[in-house]
């Protein structure tokens, strides 16, 4: 049988079709017959391709968007290019050929021949070969409509396997009962007691029958359960490389051998298992690789700065499921992460690309106020090749010595800056009042806030005296590490939410959605107003407004 050299559109061609494609093309050959004429456009098809140096060849493949992944020799390009090329792409590269081919002149033997059985006229052959050819065309064709109406018959050979299945769902769904067992040995030993030996070989010999069937049912069952659990780990372990066209084979065996009680069925049953088992294996070592891959993917972004907080989740949920068994469900929480991990890694590289701008900004007012700012910008255009470089956290910490020595070089300039120190002290002032309602909260949670309060209170001080500075400079800290504080501060919310209470009415908005915490606190999840919970000395408590 010949091997497929060219595209699958090509190979399926007809022979009458094939014909008129090698005619334009101008791939000429004296058989008629299919493998002929794709001989004959394949050695046309190889020898345009032959003729072009690598660097053309992969221009062309990406014209006509051809994958190359991993192909590196001429040959193999060659051969790539030629399975993904259909008819139009085919004329399009070998180009219409205008007349007919050349007459080729006879070889002395088939001029003998022909002088000997009077046909020396070869254009009249040629005719009556031609004549043939469409003959074999139009039964071709009434072949491949016999076989396309055969194609659309159900395959008989899998009905047996669908009645098999339907017993083994039954089976598994059954009480094997073999109490009328035991019955009938004890009611058996009691009339041997009793001297009463033609009942008690009657009875027994029932017990004896109806422990035949048991022992049949109950293999029965179990072999039932064992093809039905290795089917299942078939369906569900589609990655490992044992779980093949081999495998399926095996189980629609194990599945016929099933109602053929005896050496046969346990030694298919058996080779079904060992396929099984070698599968699931295969599969847990996949799962545990590319588990293994996110984790330190993930880690990665985490060391880099990126919020991992919810990818880290979806990891630990995959593990968790792995270690019970489910495996399919597995792979779909690894997938999950990574999805999650990108996302934030994107949002990240948006962050890091927009401070280069920002810190430009600052650089400009510096100068305007007469700073010195070759340093500044010395660190800024590091940053900005560490970002065409995409080395997104070495731009992130150079945009950060950038700014810091931007709003260094105006400490000197401070009195003659006024304007600018009273914008930058609220601009720390603003971060302050949405970093620290959050810290609140997240306190109320028993999260951990020590670096944020630290760089929080840090800027409370320096806002206190005036050093706008350092007042921005720990803000933006407190800012930056607030938002791995926010994503988790937002998973609480959720957990109260979904928790359902019990909650109390909130004095603001109305709405009966304020937590209590342990702690003498509260927190309305709807409008997010803060209470503390007063009480004195024989005294109902009482709620106080504390803020937001």
């Amino acid at each position: 049988m010949r091997n497929m050299a060219l595209g699958k559109t090509v190979e399926k061609m007809k022979v009458s079709e094939l014909k008129e494609l090698a005619k334009e093309i101008g791939a000429y050959t004296k058989g008629k017959k299919k493998e002929n004429y794709l001989a004959a456009i394949e050695g046309a098809v190889n020898n345009k391709l032959d003729s072009y140096k690598v660097d053309e060849l992969r221009d062309l493949a990406k014209e006509k968007d051809i994958n190359l992944e991993g192909k590196k020799k001429k040959l193999d390009i060659v051969e790539q290019i030629r399975l993904a090329l259909d008819t139009d792409d085919i004329i399009s590269l070998i180009g219409p050929v205008a007349g007919e081919p050349e007459e080729e002149e006879l070889t002395e033997f088939e001029k003998d021949a022909m002088e000997a059985a009077g046909q020396v006229d070869k254009e009249k052959v040629t005719e009556e070969l031609e004549e043939i050819g469409e003959e074999l065309v139009e039964i071709e064709k009434d072949v491949e409509v016999v076989m396309d109406d055969v194609s659309k018959i159900p395959t008989p050979d899998m009905a047996d396997v669908y009645e098999i299945d339907k017993r083994l769902t039954e089976l598994v769904n059954i009480n094997v009962e073999y109490a009328n067992v035991g019955s009938l040995l004890d009611v058996g030993r009691v009339k041997f007691l009793d001297k009463r030996f033609l009942e008690s070989m009657s009875m027994l010999r029932e017990a004896v029958t109806a422990s035949d069937e048991f022992i049949d049912q109950y293999q029965d069952v179990a072999y039932a359960f064992i093809i039905q659990s290795a089917e299942k780990i078939l369906e569900e372990c589609r990655e490992s490389k044992s779980n093949d066209e081999t495998a399926a084979d095996v189980l629609i065996a194990a599945k016929r051998a099933f109602s053929k009680k005896g050496k046969r069925r346990s030694e298919t049953v058996e080779k079904l298992s060992e396929r099984a088992v070698q599968v699931y294996r295969e599969q847990v070592e996949l799962l545990e690789e590319a588990m293994t891959k996110r984790e330190n993917l993930i880690k990665a972004m985490k060391v880099q700065g990126v919020d991992t907080f919810n990818a880290e989740r979806y990891i630990h949920r995959a593990r968790e499921v792995f270690l019970v068994g489910e495996l399919s469900e597995c792979m779909t929480y690894l997938e999950k992460s990574e999805s999650i991990a990108n996302d934030s890694k994107n949002i990240w590289i948006k962050e890091i690309e927009s401070d280069v701008p920002r810190v430009e900004n600052i650089i400009k007012q510096s100068q305007e106020f007469g700073t010195d700012t070759k340093e500044a910008e010395k660190h800024l255009k590091h940053a900005k090749t560490a970002l065409e470089n995409q080395d997104y956290s070495l731009c992130a910490e150079l945009t950060k010595l950038a700014e810091r020595k931007a709003m260094e070089g105006q400490q000197s300039q401070i009195q003659r800056a006024a304007q600018l120190e009273k914008e930058k002290l609220g601009d720390a002032q603003k971060i302050l009042a949405t970093v620290s309602p959050l810290v609140q909260e997240a306190q109320l949670y028993g999260l951990k806030t020590e670096d944020v309060d630290k760089h929080v209170s840090s800027s409370m001080s320096a806002l206190q005296n005036n050093d706008y500075v350092n007042a921005l400079t720990y803000a933006q800290k407190a800012e930056s590490m607030a938002k791995y504080l926010r994503t988790q501060v937002e998973a609480e919310r959720e957990k109260i939410i979904s928790s359902g209470g019990p909650f109390k009415t909130c004095s603001i908005c109305g709405a009966v959605s304020v937590k209590l915490f342990p702690n003498g606190w509260a927190r309305c999840m709807g409008c997010g107003q803060t209470f503390q919970v007063i009480s004195d000395k024989g005294k109902k408590k009482k709620w106080g407004l504390f803020g937001k």
